[in-house]
C-alpha cells in the first residue's frame, strides 16, 4: 500500500488530469482471478475485493482520468477462445457480446481476437514467454546400454581422444626405432629382446594409466622417448580423473522426458495450462502434429490440470508425470520455492516473448486513445517497472543452489562398476579356457607317454632275452 500511494503521489504530481468529461460514464470492467497480474477474493458479505499488478495500474489511470468503473469477475473464467460453435467463451467472450467494456487482465495480441476485440497496443503491460517444463526427474540407476560406458569419455573431449591415440602410436613407433638402431654397446640384449615390438604398445600404455614397467631401456634415446611418455601420461591422468570428478558431483539437470513426440505417446501424463489461454487455438491450428495432440488433450479434459493457486491445481501440478505450460514468473507464483523443482522441457524455447495489452470492446475508439496516452505516461515515469517489480518480478537466488560439493553416488559410478564386473567376469572365462586347455594337453602328454611306453615294452619283447641282455652289457 505504501508503493502504491508513493506511485499515486507521483503520477499526479506530473500528469495532468483528463479533461474529457465522457469517461465520467461507468465503464464494465470483466477479469479473472489470474494472480500475481489480478487476484479476486470473495468476502463473506458477498462482494469481491481486487489486487494484483493490473489492479494498481488500473487505480492509478481511473484515478487520473476520474473514471467511474466496476469491475465483475468472468463467470466462467479464462481469457477466452473460439468454441467448436464459432462464438467466444471468457473474458473475451464477455468484450465481444458487450457485456463488458474492457478486460483487466493483459491478453496476447491473436488475429482471430482482433474481429471482435480491440487492443491498447501501444504500451505492454508485460513481455511473456510461455514455456514448457516437467518436474526435474530422479537418478535412477541406468540401464546397461553404449551410452552408459560411453560416459566414461564424457570428461575429454573427441579430439583429445583421438590426438591422445594417435601420440601413443607415435610414441610406440619412436620406441621400437630407438630401441633397435640405438647404440647397442649400451643396450642389455635380454632388455633389447624383451623391449620387442609388440610389448612397446603396452609400455605406452602403462605409462598413460601411471603404471610402473618392470623393465627400462638403457638406450639414451630410448628413455627420452618414455620420459616424454611419462610427461604426456601424468597430463592426461590428471586431467581426466579432475574433470570426471567434476562431471560427477556437479547437479544436472535429469529430465524424465525431453520432447513433445515423447509426452505424445505417455497417456498416463498429465497437461496442465492456463484456462482459456490464446496457445490452445494456437495448438488447434498448428503444423506441428505433437502441438495438435496438445489440442486434443485439452478437448479431452482426461488428465487435465488446470493452472491456478488453488491448493487441489498445486497438489496435482507437483505430482510426477505432469507437463506444465507456463510463464515462468506464473509457475513460481503458484509454487513458490517448488517451482525449482521444474525444468525446461526444451533446450530451445518453443516460443519466444510475446507483449500483453489491455483489451476492450469494438466502437470504443475514445477511450481505447485515452488509455494509449495514460499508459505511455506510466511507462515514461518508470511507474510500469516499479509495479511490475513488486509484483511479477521472480527472485533469482529463490533457486539458488548451497555452495559445496556433491557426494559422487553409486549411480555416477555404474559404468566404473560394471567395467570391474566385466573385468572378473571375462579373466574366469580366460582361466576356464586356460583350464581346459592345459588338461587337454595334460591328456595329450600322457596318452603320447602311453603310447610310447607300449611301444618300447612291445620292442622289446620282440628283440628277445638276447636282446635285454645285450642292453644290460652297454655301458
Amino acid at each position: 500500500m505504501a508503493v502504491q500511494r508513493k506511485l499515486f503521489l507521483l503520477w499526479n504530481s506530473t500528469a495532468a488530469p483528463e479533461q474529457d468529461d465522457s469517461w465520467r460514464q461507468e465503464i464494465n470492467i470483466t477479469a479473472i482471478h489470474d494472480p500475481p497480474y489480478f487476484s479476486i477474493k470473495r468476502l463473506a458479505n458477498g462482494s469481491h475485493s481486487f489486487g494484483g499488478y493490473m489492479h494498481d495500474v488500473w487505480q492509478i489511470i481511473a484515478a487520473n482520468m476520474d473514471l467511474k468503473y466496476r469491475i465483475i469477475p468472468c463467470p466462467g473464467g479464462g481469457y477466452g477462445v473460439l468454441d467448436s460453435n464459432g462464438t467466444w467463451n471468457g473474458m473475451v467472450g464477455e468484450l465481444a457480446s458487450g457485456r463488458a467494456h474492457l478486460a483487466l487482465n493483459g491478453l496476447f495480441y491473436n488475429r482471430q481476437r482482433t474481429s471482435v476485440v480491440d487492443y491498447v497496443s501501444s504500451t505492454p503491460l508485460d513481455q511473456q514467454q510461455i514455456s514448457f517444463f516437467v518436474r526435474r526427474g530422479s537418478r535412477a540407476m541406468p540401464t546397461l546400454s553404449a551410452e552408459l560406458f560411453a560416459g566414461l569419455l564424457t570428461p575429454l573431449d573427441n579430439t583429445v581422444w583421438w590426438a591422445l591415440l594417435a601420440s601413443m602410436i607415435v610414441l610406440w613407433l619412436a620406441l621400437c626405432v630407438t630401441l633397435r638402431l640405438g647404440d647397442r654397446r649400451t643396450q642389455d640384449p635380454q632388455s633389447t629382446n624383451d623391449l620387442h615390438w609388440t610389448l612397446c604398445p603396452l609400455f605406452i600404455y602403462s605409462t598413460i594409466v601411471c603404471q610402473g614397467w618392470s623393465i627400462v631401456p638403457e638406450v639414451l634415446s630410448a628413455r627420452t622417448v618414455t620420459i616424454f611418455s611419462w610427461i604426456l601420461g601424468l597430463i592426461i591422468y590428471t586431467s581426466y580423473t579432475a574433470n570426471l570428478i567434476s562431471h560427477l558431483a556437479v547437479d544436472r539437470m535429469q529430465r524424465p522426458i525431453n520432447s513433445l513426440e515423447e509426452f505424445s505417446k505417455l497417456p498416463d501424463w498429465s497437461l496442465a495450462v492456463e484456462p482459456g489461454t490464446s496457445l490452445i487455438s494456437a495448438w488447434r491450428y498448428s503444423h506441428n502434429p505433437y502441438e495438435r495432440h496438445l489440442y486434443s488433450r485439452v478437448l479431452d479434459g482426461k488428465n487435465l490440470v488446470y493452472l491456478n493457486d488453488s491448493e487441489s491445481a498445486v497438489q496435482r501440478v507437483l505430482r510426477p508425470r505432469v507437463l506444465v505450460v507456463s510463464p515462468l514468473n506464473r509457475l513460481f507464483h503458484w509454487l513458490g520455492t517448488d517451482g525449482c523443482h521444474f525444468v525446461p522441457l526444451l533446450d530451445v524455447e518453443a516460443y519466444g516473448k510475446k507483449p500483453v495489452f489491455l483489451a476492450l470492446a469494438k466502437r470504443k475508439k475514445k477511450l481505447r486513445l485515452a488509455l494509449d496516452r495514460q499508459l505511455l505516461r506510466l511507462k515514461e515515469l518508470g511507474l510500469l517497472d516499479e509495479l511490475w517489480r513488486k509484483w511479477i518480478d521472480v527472485d533469482p537466488s529463490m533457486c539458488e543452489v548451497p555452495s559445496g560439493y556433491r557426494a559422487v553416488s553409486l549411480t555416477d559410478l555404474a559404468a566404473v562398476v560394471l567395467v570391474v564386473v566385466f573385468g572378473v567376469v571375462f579373466s574366469l572365462v580366460a582361466l576356464a579356457v586356460e583350464l581346459v586347455v592345459f588338461r587337454a594337453c595334460h591328456a595329450c602328454r600322457t596318452a603320447r607317454c602311453r603310447c610310447v611306453s607300449r611301444s618300447g615294452r612291445a620292442a622289446m619283447a620282440a628283440w628277445g632275452p638276447e636282446a635285454k641282455k645285450g642292453m644290460k652289457m652297454r655301458p
